[in-house]
């Protein structure tokens, strides 16, 4: 009886009142001001991401619309060819992932960017001047290889230039201006196709292809070694 007296004694005198805690999770708006509070430390980072996120906005915004357009009122191939050319534009982004294991590490970042959304850049324009199920069917297979491999570094680039503390905040800000920049490029490229057909859709959405790719030009220009060495951002003070 000693015994157990001795052993639940300690038990009894244990304190269960609930301690209070201060979260430390912070809202959408914190994190966006916070955000701010980023870009302006460490502009060269996020004048990057915006500029190459319009290849992302050219992705989900225009070619949504025109890849339907043209498969309807150019190739006359409805359902069925815009199911071909968005399906060869997922495996041109599916093997995106072997080409960046595999070559990637093999040169410079930046001539691997140009290369990805040069061809983005490139196939866009020339789908209209060749209104073949066929080439489309191509030229999206390598869009698709193009983008995403350049894609795919891009979030490595960024992921290495932010530290963890932080992306939460930086993220929040590079999603709201992507999400800003979709809504505005879908009614850019329907006002395109109404007024001037499918040719002036596609021409206003190879040009976000060209921003990307002028945005890892003007980097390098501003950065020399930008592409190079990782963790730029390693100090950064937000209040």
């Amino acid at each position: 009886m000693t015994g157990v007296q001795t052993c639940t004694l300690p038990i009894s005198r244990v304190d269960y009142t609930p301690t209070p805690t201060v979260s430390k999770t912070k809202s959408g708006w914190r994190n966006f001001v916070d955000g701010v509070q980023l870009i302006r430390q460490k502009y060269a980072v996020f004048l990057y991401m915006f500029m190459v996120i319009m290849a992302d906005v050219a992705v989900w915004g225009g070619m949504t619309i025109l890849t339907v357009s043209f498969s309807t009122k150019v190739l006359g191939t409805g359902a069925q060819g815009f199911g071909l050319m968005d399906g060869f534009y997922g495996l041109g982004a599916l093997l995106a992932t072997a080409v960046v294991l595999n070559y990637f590490n093999r040169g410079p970042r930046h001539v691997y960017l140009m290369i990805g959304y040069g061809i983005a850049a490139v196939t866009t324009f020339l789908l209209p001047v060749l209104p073949i199920l066929k080439i489309a069917i191509g030229l999206h297979l390598l869009m698709g290889l193009g983008n995403n491999s350049a894609r795919i570094l891009t979030r490595t680039l960024f992921m290495e230039k932010i530290p963890n503390e932080f992306m939460g905040r930086a993220t929040t800000v590079t999603a709201v201006y992507s999400r800003l920049m979709i809504i505005i490029m879908l009614s850019v490229v329907g006002w395109g196709i109404e007024s001037g057909g499918i040719g002036l859709g596609y021409f206003i959405n190879g040009l976000h292809f060209v921003i990307a790719f002028a945005g890892v030009v003007i980097t390098l220009i501003l950065r020399r070694h930008f592409f190079d060495e990782p963790h730029v951002v390693t100090e950064v003070i937000l209040s």
